[in-house]
């Protein structure tokens, strides 16, 4: 072999030897201490020192030391939170009996989750009691007598501990956000009891009973109109949808049941409201033309005004604002060595093979989208599964070449005390007698150094320079790594050996991979700024790039549009199935209306809208398919619309109206929502009403 006197062992320990001398005498030595030993052919010191470029490890300002430190448990849970806080703390006290005037700024996931949830139950707190204060507000003004509203309690009452029973059991974890926005389930849920409640008896004395079973076509379209609508959301690709949709499915349906059965119990299940609240339009042509100029406003913004719209979806949207604190994260991290410069690349796999593998082909794609830009991955410590199965030969040579023996002279003529590197010796050792056993030195085409060789072995005879060129070139290409990863490894399998390197890794360089069962990963830094996105198929993306994450936001998006459009299918069908072609027609017309108005009305305001929007519309189409059921019922029989429309409306935009002051974008995005969609439901079905009567009384005018 060139360069090696054909003694390929005696120059691979010969070289070694070297090189850990010559780097024992850099300072950043010190970092690697106590992985020496155990690493005395420095695989992990070459990868960091790649990894760390162009900036090099930070140095902090004169006064400031910087500490870094690693959580064990998750940092958005609880356990994540409480105990590092706690430990932060009294690392503080300890420091300060040293030195009393020590200053702390410090940041982590944990305490941004931990400030947000905070933020988020006070701000719950905060829009539960306005939301039942502008419920009750609404009942205040528009029924009679307030004490025997006190019967709405109980629909609302078990309509919200339905929901909350149903998504506990059927989710281990509870994002805040559906209680937040499912709290205000008050507002929808009142509904079915305003119905039964304030709906007059066609005669007095009329039974509950059938005044119950009178109402029960309306009522049942109206609940399982919505329920079937957000079933479908528990399809989603997205937890916090599917939580919702089970939430407000199981809400609505509780307080259905609540409702039949609680006002079966009252001696008189019937209460007027004030004059107003039951008022009607006198039919006249003025009143007709008014409401059709106003219909045809709404039918131009509904028509018009969807096609300005801009969707924009932002991660940080579901978290209320601190700018303090990422200011002093922006900060800290500028004096750890962040940079612009800088990529990093998180490569996934369900295996420690699959993700070398998806890493394989990440860095080939690395190196056509960014010529001349290093990358460096812990993962390149690992050989690719075909090489760690054909690296038999290459590992017998330097077994039958007593490379262990003659590493240990090149050490001690270097004045090295080898047994201070026994836990390297003990693991060649292991690896070495698992090989033999195993067979492995048999593995291979064409026995002794035949065609495939390991990552980090030369190949005999190949292109490019000589075996001493092409070992110690470390340019991170494959099959050019600087020192072989294979002899390191004590375990007998590949998938042990990525996690017996795993398990070795202490301190920041612990968050570079992780062989977790079904998410193992390897962390890649790249030398340049963030730019073009690597392929959906290698399984890698940008950590770097918050546009990742919103892109998959907006995935989510799609995701619950096209569930949204199935289940606005469906309940448009279930209305065909219930009140014919015709008529059902025409009821599934106002929500859909209301649902393009209220679109209109925001993309001539020029919002940019979200997920949420989309949320939101789809709960008010729902819900006010209530109002136009229950119209198009009365209408029918040729009665008076009854005032229970008008209120559930009302008390439905006031809850959700409560929303659009809350300082979470997602959530105010929502309520605003919701309250337009309702409030365009309940006009569309005045104005229709006022035009429908005022054209009926023309006619017998005319005759």
């Amino acid at each position: 072999m060139a360069g090696a006197g054909g003694d390929f062992a005696g120059w691979v320990a010969g070289r070694a030897a070297a090189e850990l001398e010559a780097f024992l005498a850099r300072p950043e030595a010190l970092a690697f201490q106590e992985a020496l030993p155990a690493d005395p052919l420095l695989l992990l010191p070459g990868l960091v020192e790649r990894v760390l470029a162009p900036g090099g490890e930070p140095e902090a300002p004169a006064g400031v030391a910087l500490v870094w430190a690693l959580t064990r448990d998750k940092p958005m849970e609880a356990a994540g939170q409480g105990p590092v806080f706690a430990a932060v703390e009294e690392a503080l006290a300890a420091a300060r009996a040293v030195e009393p005037g020590v200053e702390l700024r410090w940041t982590g996931i944990a305490r941004f989750a931990e400030e947000n949830s905070r933020r988020i139950r006070q701000e719950m707190s905060l829009l539960n009691a306005l939301s039942l204060a502008a419920v009750l507000g609404v009942a205040a003004v528009c029924l009679r007598r307030i004490v025997k509203a006190l019967h709405l309690a109980p629909v609302v009452l078990g309509a919200v501990l339905g929901a909350w029973v149903a998504v506990t059991l059927a989710f281990e974890r509870v994002h805040v956000l559906v209680f937040v926005i499912g709290s205000l389930l008050a507002g929808v849920a009142i509904d079915y009891g305003f119905y039964l409640y304030l709906q007059p008896p066609l005669y007095p004395g009329e039974h509950y009973s059938e005044k119950a079973r009178r109402l029960m076509k309306p009522l049942l379209g109206s609940a399982l109109t919505t329920v079937i609508g957000f079933s479908l959301l528990m399809f989603s690709d997205l937890p916090l949808i599917r939580q919702l949709g089970v939430f407000v499915s199981a809400g609505l349906l509780a307080a259905l049941a609540a409702a039949l059965l609680w006002f079966a119990q009252v001696r008189e299940p019937f209460m007027r409201t004030r004059a107003f609240a039951r008022a009607q339009a006198r039919p006249s042509r003025r009143g007709r033309g008014v409401a059709r100029a106003a219909l045809g406003v709404i039918a131009a913004a509904a028509l018009g005004g969807p096609w300005l719209l801009h969707w924009r979806d932002d991660i940080r949207e579901l978290e209320i604002p601190t700018p303090e604190l990422r200011r002093e994260a922006l900060e800290l991290r500028a004096l750890f060595g962040e940079s612009a410069r800088r990529t990093v690349y998180l490569t996934r796999g369900a295996t420690p093979g699959a993700a070398r593998q998806a890493l394989e082909g990440f860095f080939a794609w690395h190196a056509e989208a960014f010529p001349g830009s290093a990358a460096a991955s812990l993962g390149q410590a690992l050989p690719l599964p075909g090489d760690w199965v054909a690296g038999g030969a290459r590992l017998a040579e330097l077994v039958r070449g007593d490379f262990a023996g003659k590493f240990r002279g090149a050490l001690e003529r270097r004045e090295f005390d080898a047994e201070e590197f026994g836990a390297f010796f003990a693991a060649w050792r292991e690896r070495a007698a698992a090989a033999e056993r195993d067979g492995e030195f048999q593995s291979g085409p064409a026995g002794m150094g035949g065609g495939v060789a390991a990552p980090g072995w030369p190949r005999e005879g190949a292109a490019g320079g000589s075996d001493s060129e092409r070992v110690s070139s470390g340019d991170g290409r494959r099959g050019e790594t600087s020192l072989p990863a294979m002899p390191m490894m004590a375990a007998r399998n590949y998938d042990g050996a990525a996690r017996a390197l795993a398990g070795a890794l202490r301190g920041r360089m612990a968050l570079l991979m992780s062989t977790t069962p079904g998410e193992c990963w390897f962390l890649t830094v790249a030398n340049h700024a963030p730019g073009e996105e690597p392929p959906a198929g290698l399984g890698t993306i940008s950590l770097d790039q918050l546009e990742t994450l919103n892109r998959l936001f907006a995935r989510y998006r799609v995701s619950a549009l096209r569930l949204s459009a199935l289940g606005l299918a469906l309940v448009g069908l279930s209305m065909w199935v219930i009140y014919g072609v015709g008529r059902g027609t025409r009821i599934f017309a106002t929500p859909v209306g209301s649902c393009l108005f209220a679109f209109g009305v925001l993309g001539l305001a020029g919002r940019d809208l979200n997920l949420f929007h989309l949320l939101g519309a789809f709960l008010g189409v729902c819900l006010s398919h209530n109002y136009a059921i229950f119209d198009a019922e009365n209408d029918a029989r040729g009665e008076e619309p009854p005032p229970s429309i008008r209120l559930s409306a009302l008390s439905t935009a006031a809850s959700f109206g409560v929303l659009a002051l809350s300082r979470i974008p997602v959530v105010e995005a929502l309520g605003a929502t919701v309250a337009l969609v309702v409030l365009g439901a309940l006009a569309i079905v005045e104005l229709k009403r006022v035009a429908r009567r005022a054209k009926a009384n023309g006619k017998t005018q005319h005759e």
